[in-house]
């Protein structure tokens, strides 16, 4: 036989590269599915190594990936406590509003920003914020709508589960 086992291998990891530049999601400036991907990724690799006759070692890499994507989640609940993921959408009458200031009212209410766009209509002269947010779950946004209204350029905010 002359085939070449390592030509498999980058082949295999090649085509896994794809589906994992699928398993990633950009929308509204926020990526999601890197940690799919990269699972994706690393099973393949474990794959080869079982393909291969390595079972120890694949075994320790299972169980390592495992260690890791159980203890980061169980991190990232406590960092998230009592709290919810939503969108809030800040609509302007200004092409340029403050980004700073708006982003001090959020830290003072205790609002942690996951991702964030922004987008300007010079036209119009408007821009839309585009914030994704972790909030108490139990929180009264009146007062949070009305920091942020007090900054005069603001014509809209919506707030979406």
């Amino acid at each position: 036989m002359n085939g070449d086992p390592g030509r498999i291998a980058a082949q295999v990891l090649t085509g896994i590269g794809f589906l994992g530049a699928g398993a990633i999601i950009q929308s509204h400036g926020s990526i999601h599915g890197l940690t799919t991907a990269a699972c994706i990724w690393v099973m393949a690799v474990i794959g080869l190594g079982v393909g291969a006759g390595m079972y120890l070692p694949s075994i320790i890499a299972t169980a390592l990936t495992l260690f890791v994507l159980i203890s980061l989640e169980e991190l990232e609940k406590r960092l998230f406590l009592n709290g919810v993921n939503k969108i809030l959408t800040i609509s302007c009458r200004t092409a340029s509003p403050d980004i700073n200031s708006l982003r001090n009212i959020l830290r003072e209410k205790g609002i942690y920003i996951i991702s964030f766009s922004y987008e300007n209509d010079y036209n119009m002269n408007t821009s839309v914020i585009t914030l994704k947010v972790n909030v108490k779950s139990q929180s009264s946004y009146t007062h949070l709508f009305d920091e942020i209204r007090k900054e005069g350029y603001v014509s809209q905010i919506k707030l979406l589960a």
